[in-house]
């Protein structure tokens, strides 16, 4: 489907599978892109959500990973606290100091001091689709929050969670558009304090699992 591309599955007869075959010449067709720039008044949004923000976060998810120069440069223009979804994680280090490691099965500690109970009131979510295995224990907003979510695949989009405002676009574009203007205007005030308040103490939980035998 060249709507929906993705792995192809042919199932062969069990007395057929066995039988000689000539290597198949099979055309490589290219996957279209779904992916859209980024509109001005989008990037005018999410400005204006993220700067009057209480407790901003950034998720980071696995389509990402092609893109992550970009998304260094976002989050060091941003300079709040962000999260990687499992299968996103090492695409920002997670020595940056504004990371929380990860999220959903498995998180940090961090993590999860920062996304439960009161969580975030203003989130943007780029490249995942926010499944359970990335928000288990940890929801990408709290009770009230407003959520924005980025993905080439519209489907995705609100489909787990109530969502704000909904971008069909590609993670390099919406990190490098966004980096620029949070360059331009200076980060979000008081995202470097939140950020260390969440990572205090360990993000283990066994703070001395290094040295236990």
């Amino acid at each position: 489907d060249p709507e929906s591309p993705g792995p192809a599955l042919v199932v062969l007869p069990l007395d057929h599978a066995g039988h000689r075959a000539r290597p198949p010449q099979l055309p490589i067709a290219p996957i279209p892109s779904r992916s859209r720039p980024v509109a001005a008044d989008t990037v005018d949004i999410l400005e204006k959500r993220l700067r009057r923000a209480r407790r901003p976060l950034l998720v980071i998810g696995t389509a990402c990973r092609p893109a992550s120069d970009e998304l260094v440069r976002l989050v060091d223009a941003l300079q709040i606290p962000f999260v990687t979804t499992p299968q996103a994680k090492g695409v920002v280090s997670e020595r940056h100091p504004f990371s929380l490691r990860t999220c959903g099965m498995s998180a940090s500690q961090w993590a999860r001091r920062y996304m439960k109970g009161e969580g975030a009131d203003v989130a943007l979510a780029i490249g995942t689709d926010l499944d359970d295995v990335s928000t288990a224990g940890t929801p990408p907003i709290g009770p009230g929050g407003w959520l924005a979510h980025a993905d080439v695949d519209a489907e995705v989009i609100g489909r787990n969670f109530p969502t704000g405002l909904g971008i069909v676009c590609g993670a390099r574009e919406l990190a490098a558009a966004l980096a620029e203007r949070f360059e331009e205007g200076g980060p979000v005030a008081g995202g470097p304090r939140m950020a260390a308040t969440a990572r205090e103490g360990s993000a283990f939980d066994n703070p001395g699992f290094q040295r236990d035998e």
